[in-house]
């Protein structure tokens, strides 16, 4: 199983990228501003239990 870091994992290219990374079967490690507010992200994650991790991260 690979590791993947994506920043911005929440919405837009990021989120597309964790989703395609998840079918895989890599384990994602996915940042995000503001986690909490995306509802996709909490689906994915008990979807995949256990192969997402969601992190706050701010790298601006």
């Amino acid at each position: 199983m690979n590791d993947i870091l994506v920043s911005g994992g929440s919405k837009g290219i990021g989120l597309e990228f964790t989703r395609q990374y998840l079918q895989q079967g890599c384990r994602v490690f996915a940042a995000s501003r503001k986690p909490k507010d995306s509802k996709v992200l909490q689906q994915l994650q008990a979807q995949y239990d256990g192969q997402l991790v969601v992190h706050q991260l701010d790298v601006a």
